[in-house]
């Protein structure tokens, strides 16, 4: 989910680097997104379908698997993942509709398992390298972008707890979070 952010109305265009690893999009992702920035809810209008809406969705491959990810994270038990989940992405800035959002799309899958090992990246160059990168024009004051990574696990297993840093929200902000599941045997 992309989610845009600018105290003034603009036009912007958001392209993806990696195009041939998109697996959905929302609106379609042809050769690019090119919208406008509006008050409100609905805070983006999608200038090929006129239509208003509060992100643009996609949905990439996971191409490798961050260095830090086998070490680093959290384990966390099924019954404990909502209560996670809120708790972190708070922790990240996230706002109330971005964590609801994300906790919609991503919770079941996340409660597969017994345990789960979650691992936030949040350094763009690795996520440009794992996934794929986003450029947006104009620039924006603020570029974010987190990738929830995640495994099923064994209760026993541990991780390296993760320090979160809060986002700054100030100026022309894109904030870029989507998750990914990992395969060690396979990436998927």
């Amino acid at each position: 989910m992309i989610y845009l952010y600018s105290k003034e109305k603009k036009e912007v265009k958001i392209t993806i680097n990696k195009v041939d690893i998109i697996i959905q999009s929302y609106p379609e992702y042809m050769n690019g997104w090119t919208v406008n920035t509006l008050d409100g809810c609905y805070n983006i209008l999608d200038v090929e379908s006129d239509k208003k809406l509060s992100a643009l969705y996609y949905d990439t491959l996971l191409l490798e698997i961050p260095r830090n990810f086998i070490t680093h994270g959290y384990n966390v038990e099924r019954d404990d993942i909502l209560e996670f989940l809120d708790s972190k992405l708070k922790t990240l800035g996230l706002n109330h509709y971005e964590r609801n959002q994300f906790i919609v799309n991503w919770v079941k899958v996340l409660m597969e398992n017994d345990y789960t090992h979650i691992y936030f990246e949040t350094d763009q160059e690795v996520i440009s390298r794992i996934t794929t990168g986003i450029e947006v024009v104009p620039k924006p004051d603020k570029l974010y972008q987190i990738r929830l990574l995640f495994e099923p696990c064994d209760r026993d297993d541990t991780y390296t707890e993760q320090k979160l840093d809060m986002l700054d929200r100030s100026g022309f902000t894109v904030i870029d979070i989507n998750a990914n599941t990992v395969d060690i045997k396979g990436i998927h």
